[in-house]
């Protein structure tokens, strides 16, 4: 591709700006292009690219209007988050989803962390809570609601609507 340089000169660098007229493809920082825009950086300090905009409107719109995923983001050729074409998000297993806040999925798949709902589930911690009725914490098994209670210890104690536990 031939543009002009700073001091107005036709130039042209076809390592870093290269259009494939064969394929109709166009490359910045490749002369090998894999898609109509591929964009690669191997500087090692910089992004590939960066969008920005000060719009009411996205800052990125991707429209797939064929049969494949939507999105797609991985790490040495492997896939870490797919965004399907029907909006479903995917991670491949054992992949950790970690959040410093609230992480809500409804309608009606109720899962809620760090909520004011009281569906509340915390884990790593020996502590499971559902809804507030179920509580598991390591040695302890307490299941509450409607004010009845029934707490079973890892000490063989029982207690029924009461906060004395007797030994079974």
């Amino acid at each position: 591709v031939v543009f002009t340089d700073s001091t107005g000169k036709l130039a042209q660098d076809n390592a870093n700006f290269f259009f494939n007229d064969t394929t109709n493809r166009l490359g910045l920082g490749t002369t090998s292009p894999l898609a109509r825009l591929d964009v690669r950086a191997s500087d090692g300090i910089t992004p590939a690219a960066s969008i920005s905009a000060t719009s009411s409107m996205a800052a990125l719109v991707v429209d797939q209007s064929g049969v494949g995923d939507i999105f797609t983001a991985s790490s040495a050729g492997l896939p870490r988050f797919t965004i399907s074409r029907a909006g479903n998000i995917s991670l491949p297993q054992n992949s950790q989803i970690n959040t410093t806040g609230t992480l809500l999925i409804d309608a009606t798949g109720t899962l809620s962390l760090n909520t004011t709902n009281n569906q509340t589930i915390t884990t790593g911690t020996g502590l499971t809570t559902l809804g507030g009725n179920l509580t598991i914490n390591g040695t302890a098994l307490t299941l509450a609601g409607n004010s009845t209670i029934i707490d079973l210890t890892g000490t063989g104690t029982l207690g029924i609507n009461t906060t004395t536990n007797r030994a079974i």
